[in-house]
C-alpha cells in the first residue's frame, strides 16, 4: 500500500521480492504470500531531490531514475516489469532499457517466442510496465485489475492510487516539498518451474558471494611476475599478469567477476562488491554513463571521473 501513501519504492528487483509462508504446513508454491521488502532506499515523493534521484539498482531502474528526472510511483512499476520479464525470458544480464532505447520493439519481438507458453495477461502485464514515458505506464491497480487478483500479491504492496502525480522530468525544484488459467500471481509459472528459478537465484547468489570473496582475497603476492602490456591502465602492483589475462578476453564476454578483477587491477577494488552485487558485466559497463555510477555506490565524484575515463579507456582498448 506504499503508493497510496506516495511513497517510492525504488529499487524493486528479484531479490527484495520474498516468498513468506503462510503457515508452517505450507507444501504448494500458492500458499506463500509474495512481499515487496528492503524499505531502505524508499522516499515520499516530495522528499525527492536530484542529488538523491539516481539510487536504486541500475538494470531495474526506471529510465527517469537513469537519466536524473523527476519520477513518480511509475518507478516501481517499471522495476516490477523488469522483474516479470526477466522470469518469463531467463535473460538475467541483459539491461532492458538499453535493449528498448536501440529498438522499441524489443519489448514485443523478445517476447513472441514466450507468448505460446504464458497467459496473455502476462504478456500484456509485461507491456504495460516496460515503457519509456511514465505517464504511460500502468499504474498498480490497473495491473490488479489486469490480473484480476485483489489481495495476496507482490503487486498489492504498491496498489491504490499511485501515479496521479506525474512531476515535470525536466528538473527539480530547490524546494520539493511543496510540490504537489493463470489468474493468481504464483501461478504465472507452474509450481516446478518456479522453484527452479528461486533455487536458480540461490545458486547465483552463492557464486557471486564467492566471487567477491576471490577478488578481495587477492594480495599483491598473487604474481611474482610482471608482464608488460601495451594497455593505458594503471595497474596496481602485483596484479600485472591477472590484468594482462583478463584483457584478452573480449569486453562484452567479461562476467562482473571480470569487471569486478578489473576494478581491483586498477587500483578501484573498493567498489569490486558494488559492481558483482549489481551484476555489472562487460556489456552493461560499454553502455554506461558517467550518472549511473552513483547507483553502483560510486558517490565520489572524483571516482566517478576516474571510473568513467577508466571505462572509456577499457572500451576504445578493444575496439
Amino acid at each position: 500500500m506504499i503508493h497510496k501513501k506516495n511513497v517510492i519504492h525504488r529499487d524493486v528487483t528479484p531479490k527484495n521480492i520474498f516468498l513468506t509462508k503462510g503457515s508452517e504446513n505450507t507444501t504448494s508454491i500458492d500458499d506463500y504470500d509474495v512481499k515487496v521488502g528492503d524499505l531502505g532506499l524508499s522516499i515520499k515523493i516530495e522528499e525527492l531531490t536530484k542529488s538523491i534521484a539516481t539510487d536504486g539498482t541500475l538494470r531495474y531502474a526506471s529510465p527517469q531514475q537513469r537519466n536524473g528526472k523527476r519520477y513518480s510511483t511509475a518507478a516501481d512499476i517499471w522495476g516490477l516489469g523488469c522483474v516479470a520479464m526477466e522470469i518469463i525470458t531467463l535473460l538475467e544480464h541483459v539491461d532492458f532499457y538499453n535493449e528498448l532505447t536501440k529498438d522499441v520493439e524489443w519489448v514485443r519481438k523478445t517476447l513472441a517466442p514466450f507468448e505460446q507458453f504464458y497467459d496473455e495477461k502476462l504478456i500484456q502485464f509485461v507491456h504495460r510496465t516496460l515503457v519509456i514515458d511514465q505517464k504511460d505506464r500502468a499504474t498498480a491497480s490497473e495491473l490488479l485489475s489486469l490480473l484480476e487478483e485483489e489481495e495476496d500479491n507482490v503487486v498489492s504492496d504498491l496498489e491504490n492510487g499511485e501515479n496521479d502525480i506525474f512531476p515535470d522530468e525536466e528538473g527539480f525544484p530547490e524546494d520539493l516539498e511543496n510540490s504537489s488459467s493463470n489468474k493468481h500471481h504464483s501461478k504465472v509459472l507452474n509450481v516446478g518451474s518456479f522453484d527452479s528459478f528461486v533455487s536458480e537465484m540461490d545458486f547465483e547468489h552463492k557464486l557471486r558471494q564467492e566471487a567477491v570473496e576471490q577478488a578481495l582475497s587477492e594480495t599483491s603476492s598473487t604474481s611474482s611476475s610482471t608482464v608488460k602490456e601495451n594497455h593505458p591502465f594503471p595497474v596496481k602492483v602485483g596484479f600485472e599478469q591477472r590484468l594482462h589475462v583478463l584483457l584478452q578476453k573480449p569486453l562484452l564476454t567479461w562476467t562482473s567477476s571480470d569487471v569486478g578483477l578489473w576494478l581491483m587491477c586498477v587500483d578501484m577494488g573498493r567498489y569490486t562488491e558494488n559492481f558483482v552485487a549489481q551484476e555489472m558485466n562487460g556489456a552493461a559497463i560499454k553502455y554506461m554513463k558517467m550518472e549511473h555510477l552513483s547507483m553502483v555506490g560510486v558517490r565520489t565524484l572524483g571516482h566517478q571521473i576516474q571510473i568513467y575515463e577508466l571505462i572509456q579507456q577499457l572500451i576504445k582498448y578493444h575496439q
